[in-house]
């Protein structure tokens, strides 16, 4: 693990965190503080580092219920220094998981989904890095989430006469 600066490194995995860096397949967490937000967003990255819109995605952290959970599969680009960067940046809002080999989309938004639950958030949920589902409308779709009158939320484009779907 790593060492950077006021980061501490936790091994019972038990413990929230801000900032994880994974070097083997059990994994090392590296933490800052506490992340305290009902909802992670589990956002799965590789080599996006020219398509990353690192602003639009801080507009998801208006609502302070929730916390966003980037997972760079081990990227090739510079998008793990970006990230890096974003966790560093913004407290215990937001965190970074860095898989150093590529395990797949499904395979890092699994790895995320399981710190994510294990750090105690009690809605957790992935949306892709390139933002296909605006930041407004996630933060709708988590706000339905936690009024609780709804299990399971699901956000997808549809294509309707008349609309374009932008990307």
């Amino acid at each position: 693990v790593e060492d950077r600066g006021a980061l501490h490194c936790a091994d019972d995995g038990t413990k929230r965190l801000g900032l994880v860096r994974e070097t083997s397949g059990n994994g090392n967490f590296v933490r800052r503080g506490a992340m305290m937000a009902r909802t992670k967003l589990i956002i799965p990255c590789y080599n996006e580092a020219r398509r990353l819109d690192t602003a639009s995605m801080l507009t998801l952290l208006d609502d302070d219920q929730l916390e966003l959970l980037f997972v760079d599969d081990g990227s090739t680009d510079s998008t793990r220094e970006i990230l890096e960067q974003l966790a560093l940046g913004h407290g215990d809002k937001v965190g970074l998981l860095a898989l150093d080999k590529n395990l797949g989309k499904a395979g890092a938004v699994r790895r995320g989904l399981v710190i994510a639950c294990e750090s105690g958030a009690e809605q957790v949920g992935y949306l892709d890095a390139d933002l296909a589902t605006p930041p407004h409308e996630i933060q709708r779709l988590a706000r339905v989430m936690s009024t609780g009158t709804a299990q399971v939320v699901v956000g997808a484009r549809v294509a309707l006469l008349g609309h374009k779907i932008e990307r």
